[in-house]
């Protein structure tokens, strides 16, 4: 929870979190690639999921299951059996950002016919996207065949608390900048309606604003229409203006903080929304976290990471409460 006091208007305003991130700037195999930690094993560095399971496929469309491959390097895998004699097979990688709106990506596996059946073929794959899965076309007769997704993700016995040090280098970008960095749900409370005309959210990099609601003396709480004011996510701090013809709702407010205002901020649902600068940051404190792991109030004579250069680094996107 974090208190802004915009000088403009005076206004006590107290956000807190509603929803907080679900992903990271960074992935666990890139912290681990800055750290230059390997796995424990190569074993541990692989980890395969089948998107389409070995069978005989009738003639049709079929869709694999989505894989995550957030941060891994990914090699997809078409494993062909025997055609029937008169069998095509096309198969195509599609990516997602939410494993359920799927389109495809780079070209195509080369057509199978009964010619160059029994055999392996390979794609890597070098898009952004957090999910990847196959989309197979059977033609004219059945054919065997699965489609298997491979990672090499070094894995080892630290992972989760190197997931802490990312969750913790976001954090000191996110009071840094004053942004908050992956996509995440807020609320806003106001103890009145500004004078300027217009309510100044938090944290720059806003996406859309869910409801505003104020609450009458009486403990009723009541929606202000969407229709009658006007969003503004343009803007370095997001903004929530009557629309035109349109003033604040009259009412006699409740003793405490009666408006609250949900929104949602960040630069996006994915590491691919982020700036590279923002990436590199968290990359770089993740490191140094890792490295120097004893409390730093009992450490002496230690070198540690000048933040200033990546407090430079950060400068461009810093914003600051008005």
């Amino acid at each position: 929870m974090r208190i802004y006091n915009p000088s403009a208007d005076a206004l006590q305003q107290v956000a807190a979190i509603s929803v907080a991130p679900t992903v990271e700037p960074i992935s666990l195999a890139e912290a681990k690639e800055q750290i230059r930690l390997d796995s424990e094993s190569f074993a541990d560095d692989l980890s395969t999921a089948q998107s389409l399971v070995p069978a005989q496929w009738a003639v049709g469309t079929h869709n694999g299951s989505g894989v995550d491959v957030s941060g891994s390097s990914v090699l997809v895998n078409l494993d062909v059996g025997t055609l029937a004699a008169t069998a095509t097979l096309d198969v195509t990688i599609q990516e997602s950002d939410d494993d359920v709106t799927y389109t495809d990506w780079g070209t195509a596996f080369t057509q199978v016919t009964v010619a160059n059946d029994n055999a392996v073929y390979e794609k890597e794959y070098t898009g952004t996207k957090q999910y990847v899965r196959a989309k197979a076309v059977v033609a004219n007769d059945v054919a065997d065949f699965s489609v298997t997704v491979i990672e090499d993700a070094a894995t080892s016995a630290e992972d989760t608390y190197i997931g802490g040090l990312i969750t913790m280098a976001r954090e000191w970008v996110e009071q840094y900048t004053g942004r908050r960095i992956m996509d995440q749900t807020w609320l806003l409370y106001l103890d009145s309606w500004p004078q300027s005309g217009a309510i100044v959210l938090p944290f720059g990099t806003l996406q859309s604003v869910t409801y505003v609601k104020y609450t009458d003396s009486d403990g009723t709480q009541n929606t202000w229409d969407s229709s009658e004011y006007t969003v503004d996510t343009d803007s370095v701090l997001g903004r929530i203006v009557p629309s035109y013809g349109e003033v604040f709702p009259t009412y006699t407010p409740a003793t405490v903080l009666p408006i609250e205002i949900k929104f949602v901020c960040g630069y996006g649902a994915t590491s691919a929304s982020v700036p590279e600068p923002i990436r590199i940051a968290c990359r770089m404190l993740v490191a140094d976290y890792y490295e120097q792991r004893e409390s730093r109030s009992l450490v002496t004579n230690a070198m540690f990471i000048d933040t200033r250069f990546i407090e430079r680094m950060l400068m461009p996107y810093r914003v600051f409460s008005r």
